[in-house]
């Protein structure tokens, strides 16, 4: 079977390319059949931009990690099976972002964040049958369930399985995080100020000015993630 690993960790990205060769896995960068992911959660939403839609392990690199779901310590066990195919494949849901031209997909969340630190914009967002309208404050994101407990979390959201979070980012007034369902298509425009047009953790922004718009549902793409019984 074709893998290869994803680490920031250079030694620990050794280790595990190692046992994967050792346990008769190839590696081959360019069409895996199976990803090992080995970091924090930022590891593995960049595997997912990297590779989208391939299988991957999520190995615990990070203490801080919330979504890595097996230690490194197991990852003998976890080979066995793999060659014994005794796995599920989970699938996630993820997000689809439509602003003019450009299409993008994420993991976590889509977010829409003003772009000088200091400088509030405003902004409007509907969902639903709800309209928020002239908000004002650092910004907005809709989050998957995946990463429900991440950015979503930190904004005053709590976790959720189903459906889209909505959350707001420092509102001037208090504005409660809610969950739209699964099927909403959540619209944010842009009323004053220039805004960052951001998803996951990927440095490549987009700068969106005042009546500026950006579409965000659920995408027709998942993420998928290796399972093991009894781990």
């Amino acid at each position: 079977m074709r893998t290869t690993v994803i680490s920031h960790d250079k030694a620990a990205k050794k280790r595990i390319e190692d046992k994967v060769r050792s346990a008769d896995f190839s590696i081959d960068k360019s069409k895996p059949e199976i990803i090992f992911v080995y970091g924090g959660d930022g590891s593995l939403v960049y595997s997912e931009r990297l590779y989208p839609g391939i299988p991957k392990v999520a190995l615990r690199g990070s203490s801080t990690s919330k979504t890595h779901f097996y230690e490194e310590s197991l990852l003998d066990v976890i080979l066995t099976k793999i060659a014994e195919k005794k796995y599920t494949i989970k699938e996630y849901t993820k997000l689809s972002a439509k602003y003019e031209k450009n299409t993008l997909e994420a993991l976590n969340e889509i977010q829409v964040h003003n772009k000088t630190q200091g400088i509030a914009v405003r902004f409007n967002l509907y969902a639903g049958d709800k309209k928020y309208e002239n908000i004002v404050g650092d910004g907005a994101l809709a989050a998957t369930p995946f990463g429900s407990g991440a950015y979503y979390y930190s904004t005053g959201g709590e976790v959720f399985e189903k459906g889209i979070g909505i959350g707001f980012n420092n509102p001037h007034e208090r504005t409660k995080n809610y969950v739209a369902k699964e099927d909403s298509i959540i619209t944010i425009e842009i009323v004053r100020g220039d805004a960052l047009l951001i998803c996951d953790n990927n440095l490549k922004m987009i700068v969106m000015k005042p009546k500026d718009k950006v579409m965000i549902k659920k995408s027709n793409n998942v993420a998928r993630f290796l399972r093991f019984s009894g781990l």
